[in-house]
């Protein structure tokens, strides 16, 4: 609770938790750990993922990306930045506690389909950061663009990711090109 506590008061935070949705990972902090909207917002960003086993393989992607804002009235008011189109995966409620992913029969085209973007709710999340949208435009293009070249030197492994976001804006020198 200490870390969300810290979150609500401006200090970043990066975690997982294992929850199908918005609403059930809110749910699970409020009930558990006693967050307070406050707390919530001080998150700013949630990424639903979805993860199960196909007989292609695995199947990771985000299929929701949420800015988590407090309303004009104090209220915890979430805004959908992003979603999978054609909608999300089926919900496998209760199967992320699971000790390995469930296995479901594919991915229903989901893993060739682009995630769509809300102008305006990237808008909100600018106004919220003190920017204004072609900045944020600018600051997500130049970060996609860092995230790119990581993989394409071929830093791709957990711990050489971290190290290298953790030197941001300059690429790790001697990295395979």
């Amino acid at each position: 609770m200490r870390a969300l506590e810290m979150a609500g008061r401006g200090y970043g935070m990066g975690a997982t938790m294992h929850a199908d949705s918005l609403d059930e990972a809110i749910a699970l902090l409020r009930g558990q750990l006693g967050a307070g909207d406050a707390d919530l917002a001080g998150l700013s960003i949630y990424l639903q993922y979805s993860a199960y086993r196909t007989p292609a393989g695995m199947y990771r992607r985000v299929e929701e990306a949420w800015h988590l804002r407090l309303g004009d009235d104090g209220v915890l008011a979430p805004v959908r930045l992003a979603a999978l189109h054609g909608g999300r995966s089926p919900s496998l409620t209760g199967a992320q506690r699971d000790p390995e992913p469930p296995m479901l029969a594919g991915d229903g085209g989901r893993s060739s389909r682009p995630l769509v973007h809300d102008p305006a709710a990237y808008a909100v999340l600018a106004a919220s950061l003190g920017l204004q949208p072609p900045d944020l435009e600018a600051e997500l293009a130049a970060r996609s663009e860092y995230l790119t070249a990581l993989a394409d030197r071929g830093i791709c492994d957990p711990a050489s990711v971290a190290d290298a976001v953790s030197h941001y804006p300059s690429l790790p020198e001697g990295a395979p090109a």
